[in-house]
């Protein structure tokens, strides 16, 4: 009879980050005596495009998903640990405290795993948020994606520190196709993410513009969903109104067989977002694909991005360090052409699916002793 690890996460038919992972996490876990198993909360798959508009409906769908998990955990003896995913906002956390208590008046082991992070939220107190983090901190484990992070929770929180650990993202090396960088004259750079201000659009493009009088050789593929009809337009007419159209190509939506072609054929991967990030998943996987990366230092990203080294940590919210940091890749190809190979092996050797499902199956088997 294996030991059970209960994952209280989103639908696996869902979008989204913590999906992704938690779909590779299951593909790639084994063990003889741990048996993993997924339940489900929130919204699901079909109701993904309608899920802000739930109002009454989601306390019907929370109260169906507590009810269940009661019934699991009398009827299932097996059951030894039951793992929570939060992200660090205000609804995540009060649904997660809800199941977490759950489980630790049965007297299962618990985990928090924290996938996603905000500043602001992390940085406030209140008498409710007080009374849930009692039972976030009698967890016997607790999971974050970046230093800073375990900190935040030691430091303002008062988190065992001894409890809490560090994981990052992790990406599959079969997925990734492996080409040769810094090969062509035009320095090929690659933007994957949502097209908003927070992702940093508008900074790469007020970039380009500054940049364009210099007449460099290199473009900028993006690579993703318009956050709404207003960006799209905006950014049409920036790039129509600087006329730097020769410099940018949009590039639609990527699903994942384009997602890694896109790093194949570029040999940069850009991100100067200012938002909330965890540890993203495409820097991972750039990095994996032997990618130079440029970004901000937002989550884990300047953790596992060393500046000239892997990549070049840029400043939050300013075009012109942006500009400097393309202008210096255009000229140094011959310089950076070795660190971004080197990306493949520390990637591999550092967030491969393998190396992170070994670093957590770790945690189970500790608290299963």
């Amino acid at each position: 009879m294996k030991n059970k690890v209960l994952i209280i996460t989103k639908d696996p038919k869902s979008k989204g980050g913590v999906v992704n992972y938690y779909n590779n996490f299951f593909n790639s876990f084994s063990d003889d005596e741990i048996q993993l198993e997924w339940f489900v909360i929130g919204s699901r798959a079909k109701d993904y495009y309608e899920r802000q508009n739930r109002g009454f409906k989601y306390f019907i769908e929370l109260l169906r998903d507590i009810f269940a998990f009661i019934s699991k955990l009398i009827v299932d003896k097996e059951i030894k640990i039951v793992q929570v995913s939060p992200s660090f906002f205000t609804v995540p956390v009060i649904r997660d405290f809800i199941f977490l208590f759950i489980a630790q008046l049965f007297g299962k082991k618990t985990i928090t795993f924290i996938r996603g992070w905000n500043t602001k939220y992390s940085q406030q107190k209140s008498f409710w948020k007080t009374v849930m983090f009692r039972t976030y901190k009698k967890a016997d484990e607790t999971i974050v994606l970046a230093g800073k992070f375990k900190d935040q929770l030691v430091n303002f929180f008062g988190f065992d520190p001894n409890k809490v650990s560090i994981s990052r993202t992790m990406f599959n090396k079969e997925d990734i196709v492996l080409k040769e960088k810094f090969e062509d004259e035009t320095l090929k750079i690659v933007f994957l993410s949502r097209i908003s201000k927070e992702k940093g659009i508008f900074q790469i493009l007020e970039a380009i513009n500054l940049l364009k009088d210099q007449k460099l050789n290199y473009k900028i593929n993006v690579f993703g969903h318009f956050a709404n009809t207003e960006i799209e337009k905006e950014i049409k007419e920036l790039i129509s109104k600087h006329g730097i159209e020769q410099y940018i190509e949009f590039c639609g939506f990527a699903d994942k067989a384009t997602k890694f072609k896109a790093y194949a054929e570029n040999d940069i991967f850009i991100l100067p977002t200012a938002h909330d990030e965890g540890c993203p998943n495409s820097v991972i996987e750039a990095l994996g694909a032997g990618l130079y990366v440029m970004a901000t230092p937002v989550g884990a990203i300047d953790e596992i991005v060393k500046n000239k080294i892997n990549g070049d940590i840029i400043s939050i919210d300013t075009h012109k360090d942006l500009m400097d940091s393309i202008k210096y890749c255009v000229e140094n190809k011959a310089t950076l052409k070795p660190l971004a190979h080197n990306n493949i092996d520390y990637a591999n050797n550092n967030f491969e699916q393998n190396v992170i499902v070994s670093q957590i199956k770790g945690i189970y088997r500790k608290l299963l002793k």
